[in-house]
C-alpha cells in the first residue's frame, strides 16, 4: 500500500513538472528533487519487503499447522469424550514438543 502511494506520488510529480512554467525553475527543481527522493525510497522499501521472504514464512507456517492438526484433533476428541488423563496429557505434550 505504501509503495503504491509513493509510486502514484512520483507519477503525479512528473506530470506536475510538465505544467510548471519555465520562469519557476526553483519550484520545478524542488519537485524534481522530491520525485527522485521518492523513487529512491520506493526502491529501498521494495527491496526490504522482498527480503522478508513472506512466501517461505507462509510455507513454514502451513507445514507447522499441518503437523499440529492431528494433535489438535486428538485433543478435541479427548475433551469431547472426557478421556483426558495425566498420562494422555504427558504424551500430547511430548509429541507437541517434538
Amino acid at each position: 500500500m505504501v509503495l503504491s502511494f509513493f509510486a502514484v506520488a512520483v507519477i503525479i510529480a512528473g506530470i506536475w513538472l510538465l505544467t510548471i512554467p519555465p520562469e519557476q525553475k526553483r519550484l520545478a527543481d524542488f519537485i524534481n528533487f522530491l520525485a527522485i527522493d521518492a523513487s529512491v525510497f520506493i526502491l529501498v522499501l521494495s527491496n526490504l519487503e522482498y527480503s522478508k521472504n513472506y512466501a517461505v514464512t507462509a510455507d513454514r507456517m502451513l507445514k507447522g499447522a499441518q503437523a499440529l492438526s492431528p494433535l489438535h484433533d486428538e485433543l478435541k476428541m479427548a475433551i469431547r469424550y472426557e478421556t483426558i488423563t495425566s498420562e494422555f496429557m504427558q504424551g500430547v505434550i511430548g509429541r507437541y514438543n517434538e
